[in-house]
């Protein structure tokens, strides 16, 4: 077997699920049940068709004595081929025919004119295999049949040559003796191919269930938040994520749009692969709001692909825009209800079905969007630690500055009592301490205004400048507004 490992794991041939032998006893059981001839055959190479073995099981296989006599070498020259040729161009036309209705059963003759039922098994509406089965005579009756024969006893068939020539009355007999169809053959073809499929559809689940599970722990275990100390960082964590996503999912691109602040309710483009960009700064941004997202609770809601469009549509904006403009689907993600993240998928090469593939790639962009925002939330805990500390150091410095003329004029006071004692430094003791006790008194006025002058004071040595769009701080910038101008009944127009 050689099994699709690309997700989502669809495969080819129903080959790639089921070995040879495995195959033989189902066709065998297959054939037992039906009381008919029956055969699968394998989905190849270039939308052709394979037979996977040789050999049968059951010698006879429930051929019919004419079927078996055309297969015989011994007195056909060029029947097998020719019988396994005539299968091979039936299966390959049914599949056409399915493409193009979506019929699962159809009907055929064979190259000597007997009646010959077909039918698809598949795999997520991929087909992997044909059933043929059976081997009637027609409803019309066997005129077309005996001509047959008689054109290859007649030499008119290149490819077939009778042994022998009692060969071709021993066929005409044997024709004569061709079975109708039983009224119920579709019926009964269809079960077994039922049969096949859930075989074939739980081999499938088991090694897409293995397969998922696989990626989705070594998306678990990629991150290390101990080494999250810039933005860039961050940047360069979540493009390392996206490669590997791109990778197994095979998305023409992805580009993931983070909130970088508390709250924020546009969102920048922090990472991106597979886009021909110097920077994910060069993107456009997405527009939480303008989207008509939830900002916090019903984020994860199931949406119909107009609605997804609609979304993308509102939400991606600003210059940049251009390189996202097919894309085909996003999840949002919500941390804590102030960080929110999308992560945006772009056309998938081969196309997927998005509404079967939802739930996968909604874990995967969860996964993603948390993890991302995970980092965003530390790397701003531990600024905010930075410049709390930096703030307590510079208090403490400026309150041991204040205290120390206290302490001077506190230490006067001390020496005069304890030192000069008598009525004539009364004057100088007051004088020390009234201005001990009005420093005193200065200092605790500032305390209470002190933390928030400071707060402010260190915001301009802290400020860190990020490559952003001009489009995000202008947005950002009319953000502070919206309320204000809701309640004056204005309404406000970035483009």
């Amino acid at each position: 077997m050689e099994p699709n490992d690309r997700w989502p794991f669809l495969p080819g041939k129903i080959s790639e699920l089921l070995d040879t032998d495995t195959l033989a006893v189902i066709e065998a059981g297959c054939c037992e049940r039906l009381g008919q001839a029956m055969t699968i055959l394998d989905r190849g190479a270039n939308e052709g068709f394979e037979a996977r073995r040789e050999e049968i099981i059951n010698k006879r296989q429930h051929f019919t004595d004419f079927c078996r006599t055309m297969r015989n070498p011994d007195l056909v020259e060029g029947g097998y081929v020719a019988c396994r040729r005539c299968d091979l161009a039936n299966a390959a036309e049914f599949v056409q025919e399915h493409a193009r209705s979506g019929e699962e059963y159809a009907e055929f003759r064979c190259h000597m004119g007997l009646r010959v039922g077909a039918r698809a098994v598949t795999v997520r509406d991929q087909v992997i295999a044909i059933m043929l089965g059976g081997q009637f005579a027609p409803d019309e009756g066997i005129d077309e049949i005996l001509a047959n024969v008689a054109a290859i006893a007649d030499g008119a068939r290149a490819d077939l040559t009778l042994r022998d020539p009692g060969v071709r009355r021993t066929l005409e007999e044997m024709a004569r003796a061709l079975p109708p169809a039983p009224p119920d053959f579709q019926a009964a073809l269809a079960r077994e191919a039922q049969h096949v499929e859930r075989l074939v559809n739980t081999e499938h689940g088991m090694r897409r269930s293995t397969g998922e599970h696989e990626f989705l722990e070594r998306l678990h275990t990629a991150q290390n938040f101990l080494d999250i100390d810039s933005l860039a960082k961050v940047t360069a964590s979540v493009n390392n994520l996206l490669q590997e996503v791109r990778t197994f999912c095979q998305a023409d691109y992805l580009v993931f749009f983070a909130s970088v602040k508390e709250n924020d309710t546009v969102l920048v483009p922090i990472g991106q692969d597979g886009l021909d960009v110097d920077a994910p700064g060069d993107l456009a941004h997405f527009n939480w709001r303008k989207a008509g997202l939830a900002l916090q609770n019903g984020v994860h809601v199931d949406r119909t692909r107009a609605e997804i469009a609609k979304i993308l549509q509102r939400g991606i904006r600003g210059q940049g825009h251009a390189p996202l403009e097919n894309a085909v689907h996003f999840v949002p993600t919500v941390l804590g209800g102030m960080y929110r993240g999308i992560l945006l998928f772009g056309p998938f090469s081969p196309q997927v079905d998005l509404e079967r593939e939802k739930a996968f790639l909604t874990e995967v962009g969860r996964t993603v969007g948390w993890y991302t925002l995970t980092e965003i939330q530390v790397l701003n805990l531990r600024e905010q630690q930075q410049r709390w500390e930096s703030t307590a150091r510079l208090l403490t410095h400026q309150i041991r500055t204040a205290l120390t003329p206290i302490n001077t004029y506190i230490g006067t006071a001390k020496y005069l009592v304890e030192k000069v004692p008598g009525e004539r430094n009364n004057k100088m003791l007051i004088d020390s301490i009234r201005v001990a006790g009005d420093l005193s008194h200065q200092l605790g006025r500032g305390a209470a205004e002190t933390v928030r002058a400071h707060v402010v004071l260190l915001e301009p040595e802290d400020l860190k400048l990020e490559r952003f769009p001009l489009s995000v701080l202008v947005a950002n910038c009319a953000q502070g507004y919206d309320e204000a101008a809701r309640t004056r009944n204005r309404t406000m127009i970035v483009d």
